[in-house]
């Protein structure tokens, strides 16, 4: 390309120039107090200054996050609540089907109750036709002789039941007096 315009000497002049006029421009732009060394204490305070800030805002922070952490706890507690009122919700429900399995055993207990009373009850009743039979049904080697025979004699129907049938041979008879 070229050469180029200014060489290394007149751009170190310039350097220098400059250097020694730049506080005397920023105090005209910038009528501040002119800048100072600082000491150690001061450093010190205004470290520990800083240090005291952040801390402050570290607190406020953690503050923060506890009041987001507190209520994140609480939705939590509250859907916990909401999931035990389900749970006693189905305990509830499954209260209801064992009363409900337990009036239809009391209902079954019941029916066994009368058939089990029937049954006796008709066990009591073949007894006591069996034991009446038995008194009523009498060998004939046992009867008194008499002239009318023929009116003791029971000669079942035709349509009798085969379980009477064994009444009718002979030698037993019926006594109906």
């Amino acid at each position: 390309m070229g050469d180029p315009v200014m060489n290394e000497n007149e751009l170190a002049a310039i350097g220098e120039y400059v250097k020694s006029h730049i506080k005397e421009w920023i105090q005209e732009e910038n009528p501040e107090p002119p800048f100072r060394e600082r000491s150690p204490i001061e450093d010190r305070d205004i470290f520990l200054s800083e240090r005291v800030v952040r801390v402050e805002e570290g607190i406020k922070h953690l503050g923060e996050l506890q009041q987001q952490t507190l209520s994140i706890m609480q939705l939590q507690f509250e859907m916990v609540e909401k999931k035990f009122d389900m749970i006693d919700k189905r305990f509830e429900r499954v209260d209801k089907r064992f009363e409900q399995v337990d009036k239809r055993f009391e209902m079954v207990d019941q029916k066994f109750s009368r058939i089990t009373t029937l049954i006796t009850v008709g066990f009591l009743f073949l007894g006591t036709l069996v034991t009446l039979f038995k008194f009523l049904i009498v060998p004939q080697s046992l009867l008194i002789s008499s002239n009318s025979q023929k009116d003791i004699i029971w000669n079942p129907p035709a349509y009798c039941p085969a379980w009477i049938s064994p009444l009718t041979r002979p030698g037993f008879y019926l006594i109906f007096t």
